[in-house]
This record gives structure tokens, C-alpha cells and sequence, in this order.
């Protein structure tokens, strides 16, 4: 991978990072607002320990995930092995999937494992759910070389030889001359010229 790709994916991780923190900021922001709307309401006292406690434990699982996803190393690895696991194994996948909490995974939804071996992190394993999982079999192949940024949702595949060009940011495929995704408009960067 050149200096100028990396140079291309940090800034775009920067970027997907900043999305984050807003996000988050804003979603504190509401609870907050609404707490206090409630506080008001109802007459109570603004410091009252049980409803900082409510707040707390309303945004504790929102911010552990959030956290997870953005400032998680960068870590590079192979690409080992690719499963689609049976469905009672789908529960516990779902669970420690990375994909948004507001997101609700249909039950009927594609599931996909990849597992990737890296050098410093062990081995890591990449959670498709939806129309996400089918780039199980068809952007990542055993064998393949990937590299993961903080704030990207999937690792990047530099040794692939698909004609599309794979958005790391929501995972959809787009053709070869476009400059923005489809989907999430963020600049794409092709992985034939990774290397």
C-alpha cells in the first residue's frame, strides 16, 4: 500500500471519526435535554443521584460501542477463513457485531464471519450482516491481504481483483469511475492501486 493511499484512508478515518463524535455528542445532548425536561416536569432536583444514575446507564452501552468503533487501532492482517454460521450461532454474532445500535438486524438477514489473522491483534474477526454478506466470498478470498483504520467500518482489501471499488466506510461496491460512493458520498479510492 502506497504513502499516498494511507495518506487517502487516514483522512478519510478522520473524517468518519469526527461523524461519530457528533453523533455522539448529539445523542448525549437529546438524553440530556430530556432528562432535564423531566426533572422539571416532575419537580424534582437536578442533581438527584437516580436520575444521573437513569442517564448514565441509558447512554452506557451507546458509548461502549461508539468507542469500540473509533479508536480501535489500526491493525493489518490475512484473511484466514469465511463461514456464514448456522442459525443458532447467529445470536451471539449479532451481539458483538459492529454495526450501528440503531440498526435492527433483521432475523432473516445474511450472516457472514471472516476470520483474519494479524501479527500484533491475534485474530480478528469481521461480522457482515445483511447485504453486507456478501462480500463473505466475493471482496474478501482466503489468502487476501487487509488493512483496518480507526472510524472505517471494514478493513481494506489491497489484494483484491474486483473491478468495483469497495467503499470502507459503508460497505457497498460502486464502478469503477466514480469518485464518491453511492451510497454515503465519501470520497473512493481504488484498491487495484493500493499495493
Amino acid at each position: 500500500m502506497n504513502n499516498l493511499s494511507l495518506q487517502k484512508f487516514r483522512r478519510l478515518a478522520r473524517l468518519q471519526q469526527l461523524k461519530y463524535s457528533l453523533i455522539c455528542l448529539v445523542v448525549f445532548g437529546v438524553t440530556f435535554l430530556l432528562y432535564l425536561l423531566y426533572r422539571t416536569k416532575t419537580g424534582g432536583s437536578i442533581t438527584d443521584p437516580s436520575g444521573i444514575f437513569f442517564v448514565i446507564l441509558l447512554m452506557i452501552p451507546f458509548f461502549f460501542k461508539l468507542h469500540r468503533r473509533i479508536f480501535e487501532q489500526s491493525w493489518c492482517g490475512e484473511i484466514k477463513h469465511i463461514r456464514y454460521p448456522d442459525s443458532s450461532e447467529r445470536p451471539g454474532y449479532l451481539s458483538k457485531s459492529y454495526a450501528p445500535p440503531i440498526r435492527i438486524a433483521n432475523k432473516d438477514d445474511e450472516l457472514c464471519v471472516v476470520t483474519v489473522s494479524t501479527a500484533s491483534h491475534g485474530i480478528r474477526e469481521i461480522i457482515l450482516v445483511g447485504n453486507e454478506a456478501g462480500l463473505g466470498d466475493s471482496y474478501y478470498r482466503i489468502g487476501d491481504k487487509v488493512q483496518k483504520f480507526p472510524g472505517l467500518k471494514y478493513p481494506i482489501n489491497y489484494t483484491t481483483d474486483r473491478p468495483e471499488i469497495f467503499c470502507p466506510v459503508c460497505g457497498s461496491f460502486n464502478r469503477p469511475d466514480d469518485n464518491r460512493c453511492y451510497s454515503c458520498k465519501y470520497p473512493l479510492i481504488t484498491t487495484a492501486n493500493l499495493q
